[in-house]
């Protein structure tokens, strides 16, 4: 027991106290690269060969990946963008030298990127977000009135858009999708989704599990096969993974 939490403790130090890290390059090699942004510090760190740090203006999000040109992708956690269990609000790109290539912000009153993001080799970003429903919209939607009332806040969901570059802080979104399009239910006869849930494994049951959390879905991982054409998308609170296919259409 003593030996578990002495490795925990190891981990805490390094995660929440950076100078650590130089510690960590007196062990020997073990082939290939750490990267990792400390959730209280604005710098970025790889433990390889040698120790290499990129410097931001903002807090770290979720997510943080390394670009094969030493540049890397990193989430912001922008003050507004967000509330616990999910905060973020964008991304940049950071060159080796600490120049900013790009930086995206997508987040409002009502949506905020969150956990995770995907860089793809066309050069767009897959982005996951959050985005706020009204009691209405929920109730329309079949969700059983009842557990909405219960929840504290209007219930939340999440999709994904992919965004094109266009200039230092701008993006154009070329695809997304949206779970809120993809539900079914068989509580409300009367709403346009009623059906037979089991038959439709597709779709998503609004009613599932009947979570009274606000962030019922609580997605909050991708990953893109190129191969394929599929995102994978990893579904806390329903404790699934989602296969999208990438290669539909927005209208589709």
């Amino acid at each position: 027991m003593k030996k578990y939490i002495f490795i925990i403790l190891m981990l805490v130090c390094l995660i929440g106290f950076p100078g650590f890290a130089q510690n960590a390059m007196n062990s020997p090699p073990l082939g290939g690269y750490i990267v990792f942004a400390p959730l209280a510090s604005l710098t970025t760190y790889m433990i390889d060969e040698e120790l290499e740090t990129w410097n931001s203006n903002y807090l770290p999000g979720l997510s943080v990946y390394w670009n094969p040109d030493n540049s890397i992708y990193r989430g912001m956690l922008i003050p507004g963008g967000g509330d616990v269990g999910g905060q973020g609000g964008g991304i940049q790109r950071i060159a080796s030298d600490g120049t900013i290539l790009w930086e995206y912000t997508y987040t409002s009153s009502t949506y905020w990127a969150h956990h995770d993001f995907i860089p793809v080799s066309n050069g767009n970003v897959l982005m996951l977000v959050r985005e706020i429903k009204t009691f209405e919209e929920a109730t329309e939607k079949g969700r059983n009135p009842d557990v909405i009332q219960l929840i504290h806040g209007n219930p939340q969901t999440d999709f994904i858009i992919e965004v094109q570059p266009t200039g230092p802080t701008t993006g154009e979104i070329v695809w997304e999708w949206h779970a809120w399009d993809h539900m079914i239910q068989d509580f409300d006869p009367l709403k346009n989704n009623f059906g037979v849930v089991r038959d439709h494994p597709e779709l998503i049951d609004i009613n599932y599990h009947n979570e009274v959390s606000a962030d019922w879905l609580h997605a909050n991982s991708l990953d893109y096969n190129e191969q394929l054409d599929q995102i994978l998308l990893s579904v806390r609170t329903f404790n699934e993974i989602w296969v999208i296919d990438h290669s539909t259409t927005t209208e589709q």
